[in-house]
């Protein structure tokens, strides 16, 4: 099943996931992992367990994740190892849920509150669509960042006119326009398993202010 879209870190920020696990923890949601090296993107649920696990080390950190139990067996008198088990470190990024559950959450903690921190200063924008999750996928699938240079342009235009609108008072400059774009391309390159371009890497394509760069709440 596709999942892509629904990492809960494309949609909220690391506190309200916290709260989302300690209602999974209480039995209210579901939460599952992708299983690392599985083609198939084989999903495991996490147990109540996991999930404290995951909570306890907090947003930068990741626990370890029994995705493979030992087993042994008898030979003749003697028993033998047959697998050490596998795991797997789990964290906040790598937490998703599917379409139902997804639902029941945004019915608790609303459509998403993901946002960038600037100068102490959290902003919003609406996070993707599904469908454009999805596009983004194969984007990111087929090109590289180089040759998506004038999708990345457009959106950082469409960024651009969204805070504008919503923070009329600030000027925000290339740096924080790329800083958005990454933040919502992160969990997408995280599921391919495909290394997070740096925000330099988007700065030179993002949205570059006509006027001053220099931001002012005044």
């Amino acid at each position: 099943m596709n999942q892509i879209g629904k990492f809960l870190n494309s949609l909220y920020r690391d506190e309200t996931i916290t709260a989302i696990i300690e209602e999974a923890i209480n039995g209210r949601y579901q939460i599952s992992f992708v299983v690392r090296n599985s083609d198939s993107g084989e999903e495991r649920m996490l147990s109540k367990g996991d999930l404290s696990a995951i909570r306890d080390v907090g947003f930068d950190k990741k626990a370890e994740i029994e995705i493979q139990a030992p087993s042994s067996r008898m030979i003749g008198h003697v028993r033998q190892t047959v697998s050490f088990g596998q795991r797997q470190d789990v964290g906040y990024c790598n937490l998703r849920v599917n379409e139902a559950t997804l639902a029941q959450i945004k019915n608790q903690f609303g459509n998403g509150d993901k946002g960038i921190k600037i100068d102490s200063l959290e902003f919003h924008i609406a996070p993707l669509t599904p469908k454009e999750i999805e596009e983004r996928k194969q984007e990111i699938m087929l090109y590289s960042l180089e040759q998506r240079a004038d999708a990345i342009k457009q959106r950082g235009f469409k960024i651009y006119a969204e805070l504008k609108k919503k923070y009329p008072k600030v000027k925000f400059n290339k740096e924080d326009v790329a800083e958005f774009i990454r933040q919502e391309e992160k969990p997408i390159y995280e599921a391919l398993k495909k290394d997070v371009p740096p925000v330099i890497s988007y700065v030179k394509h993002a949205r570059k202010l006509a006027k001053s760069a220099e931001r002012s709440t005044s």
